[in-house]
């Protein structure tokens, strides 16, 4: 297939999020269909995603602690 095209870690990491048009998102489910080395990094940044999320989350909360826990204190 000469027009072959891998699709960029950004653009495997838009469609886990949603965040590409319809006609592009059909076209990396096609490709992802085909391709096992683009499945195996879709599946790397899906993870790696998800790890950021959890530190971003987990970070979140234990500064809304901190905050509430100084609230506390002032009182």
């Amino acid at each position: 297939m000469s027009d072959y095209h891998h699709f960029t870690d950004e653009e495997l990491l838009q469609a886990i999020d949603g965040e590409l048009p319809p006609r592009r998102k059909a076209a990396v489910d096609v490709h992802l269909a085909e391709c096992a080395a683009c499945r195996g990094r879709r599946a790397q940044i899906g993870r790696a995603a998800l790890i950021v999320a959890s530190i971003y989350h987990g970070d979140v909360s234990s500064q809304t602690l901190r905050t509430q826990h100084a609230r506390e204190r002032l009182r």
